[in-house]
């Protein structure tokens, strides 16, 4: 469970399409220890996942490099890895966040999302309501096109140094 590569193969592996009616999925894996604050992660079909670190001028794309799952037996899911800044937060999320579409148009994208979501990162609140409530806005229904799934992870303060 500590090596996302060997679990995304694994998985791979067992949920292959053709033996599930053609049926596939995306995944993205990650593990932070927090005594290095490294986090390693792999992906099958994910697009990015998005890093924001207090006062860092710009979001970090974690990229998700894997095909997706279920497609090809023995596939590779290469592992990557970042430290994590104290106070960062990371944002996982299905692509029914940015692909919003009203009337049969692109009400909302990739770029458009990822800036709105660096606004929001830099409050202290959640930015799950936020963005739940800004997506219904945008599609004009509180009824989605697709799954909307979105992983708030926040990583505490560094405390280890002592105020004098």
């Amino acid at each position: 469970m500590r090596r996302p590569d060997q679990v995304l193969a694994s998985l791979n592996e067992s949920f292959q399409g053709r033996q599930h009616s053609n049926k596939f999925f995306t995944i993205w894996y990650g593990v932070y220890c927090s005594s290095t604050r490294v986090l390693i992660w792999s992906g099958g079909g994910h697009h990015a996942s998005l890093l924001f670190a207090p006062d860092a001028p710009a979001s970090v794309f974690l990229p998700s490099t894997g095909p997706m799952m279920g497609v090809l037996r023995g596939a590779n899911f290469p592992v990557n890895s970042c430290l994590i800044p104290p106070g960062a937060r990371l944002l996982i999320f299905s692509d029914g966040v940015f692909e919003i579409f009203r009337d049969e148009h692109v009400a909302w994208d990739w770029p458009a999302c990822v800036s709105y979501l660096a606004t929001l990162s830099q409050g202290a609140e959640t930015v799950m309501d936020k963005l739940i409530e800004h997506v219904r806005l945008l599609r004009g229904s509180p009824q989605l096109d697709d799954d909307l799934s979105i992983i708030e992870a926040r990583f505490d303060q560094d405390t280890s140094k002592k105020a004098k």
